[in-house]
């Protein structure tokens, strides 16, 4: 739909945010799937290509992808960012569980889904604006009805930031 179409409050988010990050519809859409990516795009499993449309707000872009461990990027960008000038922890945690459940899924057999029980973050130091935010999914336990996901997150200086641990319920058809 066109900026027209949309209620006006939403209207003017979108241009405050297009002004503040005017690269941001490019690198969104990359997070989704579409435009240009990087040469190993193709290769990524599907469910890490089709992110849910929180990882465009987020700027998420999926880097690599196995049932072993998933590798997202983001940047610290000005809307992320909380009135101390740093990336906001709600951000943190959207980035981990994103990229957690994207982990989760790529452990699942057919006609299997997961949500999470539990989240739980350990934050180490801030992430200034403008980074490029690096993060890390691997699974500590991959049983029949859960799953425990641990997610690093680290600052574009290599040092890590936090750390989330997830516990993903295992949901099965029930035909």
């Amino acid at each position: 739909s066109s900026l027209a179409e949309r209620p006006l409050l939403l209207q003017r988010v979108i241009r405050q945010r297009l002004a503040a990050w005017p690269n941001a519809p490019g690198a969104a859409l990359r997070a989704c799937g579409r435009g240009a990516q990087p040469p190993l795009w193709d290769a990524l499993p599907e469910i890490a290509r089709d992110q849910p449309p929180f990882a465009l707000h987020l700027g998420l872009r999926i880097v690599s992808a196995t049932a072993e461990k998933v590798v997202a990027e983001m940047p610290a960008s000005p809307q992320l960012i909380n009135r101390k000038g740093v990336l906001h922890g709600g951000a943190v945690i959207g980035l981990a569980d994103n990229v957690g459940g994207t982990l989760a899924f790529l452990n699942l057999g057919p006609g299997e889904g997961t949500t999470p029980l539990e989240s739980k973050p350990n934050f180490f130091r801030a992430i200034p604006a403008g980074d490029l935010v690096r993060s890390e999914s691997v699974p500590l336990h991959v049983g029949r009805k859960s799953m425990v996901v641990q997610t690093s997150i680290f600052r574009a200086d290599g040092k890590l930031a936090a750390m989330v641990t997830q516990t993903q319920f295992t949901l099965r058809d029930q035909a």
